[in-house]
């Protein structure tokens, strides 16, 4: 059985009820709910003793949010660049990347689906790319012809990889830092990171350890 937050959409999830549903019962339990970290796993399935944990919400935002995690979080490499970027790639290419699987999907995906899911991946830079998210919400592709209309989004999402690409130059040359450095930087705004519905923190929080 799995268990998530008692309220749609609103507060955390009580991990201490977990723990006493886990405790009551005999059959495999997955928490979900408060992941929003990778550090958050482990800190879930100690406070509940769950059998694994899942995500939903939080992987709307960052589909990455469960890359690279056959590296813990003791590992030396965990706060390497390249494990860095695994965990938190840049969201116009997980838009892109998205697109493509979309596009390669048998079935037909919804329009508004397509459009809400972009709209969550690419949350930090619309926040801030206002003419990028107006621009998303204006365009119309019809329902009989989806894939067919994908390179309307693609659009938006390569202007939006374009100005990450120019952003990211300035910054680096003008202040030459690491990686771990320079992505706990104002340039936060172009990775993916989670988004907090209940505190509203966007894409500010830093990496718990």
């Amino acid at each position: 059985m799995w268990i998530n937050r008692s309220s749609f959409l609103q507060g955390l999830a009580d991990w201490d009820k977990i723990r006493a549903v886990k405790q009551a019962v005999s059959v495999p339990v997955f928490a979900n709910g408060n992941i929003l970290y990778q550090s958050d796993i482990d800190a879930c399935l100690k406070a509940t003793g769950a059998d694994g944990v899942m995500s939903a919400e939080g992987q709307l935002y960052n589909p990455a949010l469960f890359a690279g995690i056959e590296h813990p979080l003791t590992s030396p490499e965990y706060d390497s660049d390249t494990q860095i970027l695994i965990r938190h790639p840049r969201h116009a290419d997980l838009a892109l990347e998205y697109l493509d699987i979309v596009k390669d999907l048998k079935t037909t995906t919804s329009v508004s689906g397509i459009k809400g899911h972009l709209f969550k991946i690419m949350r930090p830079g619309l926040v801030r790319e206002v003419d990028l998210r107006e621009k998303l919400g204006r365009v119309k592709i019809n329902p009989k012809g989806v894939k067919e209309g994908l390179q309307a989004y693609a659009d938006v999402c390569l202007e939006m990889k374009e100005r990450m690409d120019v952003c990211s130059f300035f910054f680096l040359l003008v202040a030459p830092l690491t990686l771990s450095s320079f992505l706990s930087s104002a340039m936060q705004k172009w990775r993916r990171v989670p988004h907090s519905r209940t505190l509203s923190l966007l894409n500010l929080l830093p990496e718990s350890k």
